[in-house]
């Protein structure tokens, strides 16, 4: 698949993920985010660009910021997350999530 001059194998998985409050500070979501997006990687296979944020895997096409003062700052109105973490991980259906 080529996107903007860009050659991307339709078996790699990239995952994006951020957090509201800086990694320095106490109560920051980026440690959470990190590690679960990290931990996803591994134990998933979705070969998609994907975007981890706040318990939820989304595809990062289909996906947009929400809310800018919030954990839960992404929503994918049309289109349900790919995973979500809890105390067990939840993928989707059948359009992925296979375990590896």
């Amino acid at each position: 698949t080529t996107t903007r001059g860009t050659t991307v194998s339709s078996s790699l998985w990239v995952v994006f993920t951020g957090s509201q409050i800086p990694f320095c500070r106490t109560f920051s979501d980026a440690r959470r985010n990190l590690l679960f997006s990290m931990s996803l990687a591994c134990t998933l296979d979705i070969p998609e660009v994907c975007l981890f944020f706040f318990d939820k895997l989304f595809r990062a096409s289909r996906c947009r910021k929400a809310d800018s003062g919030n954990f839960d700052a992404f929503s994918s109105p049309n289109f349900q997350p790919l995973a979500t973490v809890g105390l067990t991980v939840e993928a989707a259906g059948s359009s992925g999530g296979r375990r590896r």
